[in-house]
């Protein structure tokens, strides 16, 4: 959320926060509503960050997480999200990330697990 946060207020842009909740993907025995209303807590705790000066909205959709944030791309100038670090097995099988590099559209920044928790990182130009 930092990064994105400090894209949209470099840029003078607005900042739209998305999060797919797909019950398809939950264990049998748990229990959906709760698992709703604690991805909305998660999104909620992520609108919280973001500081005055950025115009931020958000939602919860439910679907698929490729499928939801495909279907965004299709009206945003940049989308950036957060990798889990899976490692090269599971990064095939599970990421959303990897999906949306495929068949996105609009550019994707890819941020690896922690970028935001150091910022006394060296880096690097292009």
């Amino acid at each position: 959320m930092e990064v994105a946060r400090a894209i949209a207020e470099a840029a003078g842009a607005a900042l739209t926060v998305v999060s797919a909740f797909d019950r398809d993907v939950l264990p049998m025995t748990e229990d959906v509503d709760a698992a709703r209303r604690a991805a909305q807590a998660c999104l909620d705790r992520a609108l919280a960050q973001v500081s005055d000066g950025v115009a931020v909205d958000g939602g919860l959709i439910e679907g698929d997480a490729v499928d939801v944030l495909r279907e965004r791309s299709e009206t945003l100038d940049l989308m950036v999200m957060g990798s889990r670090a899976y490692g090269p097995v599971r990064r095939t099988l599970l990421s959303v990330s990897h999906g949306l590099l495929v068949d996105c559209l609009c550019p994707v920044l890819v941020l690896p697990r922690g970028t935001a928790q150091s910022p006394s990182r060296s880096r690097t130009s292009m």
